[in-house]
């Protein structure tokens, strides 16, 4: 079962653009990968802010949901 880092280099991969670069970083061992993960996860409003509402899409972006 595919956790934490392994999980998101994962769905890295799938993803199109410069978010499949991100897949290279498997290589690197599993325990300070899932440590740089946890940090990240820990501090997610910090680095990316924190919104009092959900996105609603604009219909530009309807079509890229399913």
């Amino acid at each position: 079962m595919d956790t934490e880092s392994d999980a998101i280099l994962k769905i890295a991969q799938k993803l199109s653009g410069v978010w499949r670069f991100f897949f290279v970083f498997i290589v690197l061992p599993k325990p300070p990968r899932d440590a740089f993960y946890r940090f990240v996860a820990r501090h997610r409003y910090h680095i990316f802010g924190q919104r009092d509402a959900c996105m609603v899409p604009t219909p530009e972006l309807m079509h890229r949901f399913i």
